[in-house]
């Protein structure tokens, strides 16, 4: 028997965030990057303590897949470190990551929303003082985050 899986626009009119229900984190995670996002670079951060006490991690990397896995950022500092949004957002480029996925929660959520917002942010600057970063295509995919 199939099991009722369902996701659902919060806003209709806006295609993002979806809410989904039925399918454990990992397999929902990956259905989302694969059919709703169609994302080939995820970059995980996640807590260490979820990562060492547990298959947390690995389940999440087995449902998405190895290829699909451009980088992971073990743990935080509590209190999202500016220091470490930094050092995420260049990652971010380093490895062209087209989307991200946290394991955790509190400080290790907004480290992850502020990562993106410096990366892009970097890049608009870059592009608009003629700097050549080399971080490949500026295309904007289909979820708002730029593909690198």
């Amino acid at each position: 028997m199939d099991k009722d899986i369902r996701i659902a626009r919060v806003w209709p009119e806006w295609e993002l965030p979806v809410v989904s229900h039925g399918l454990p984190y990992p397999e929902a995670c990956a259905k989302h990057v694969s059919e709703g996002f169609g994302s080939s670079r995820v970059y995980i951060i996640v807590s260490k303590s979820l990562a060492v006490r547990g298959d947390y991690l690995q389940r999440l990397r087995r449902a998405i897949g190895e290829q699909n896995i451009a980088g992971v950022r073990m743990g935080m500092r509590p209190h999202t470190m500016y220091t470490e949004v930094i050092e995420i957002a260049k990652d971010l480029d380093r490895v062209d990551s087209d989307c991200m996925i946290v394991l955790g929660g509190g400080s290790l959520i907004d480290g992850g929303k502020g990562a993106i917002l410096v990366s892009l942010d970097m890049n608009d600057r870059c592009k608009q003082d003629g700097i050549d970063k080399n971080v490949g295509s500026s295309k904007q995919s289909r979820h708002g985050y730029r593909a690198r």
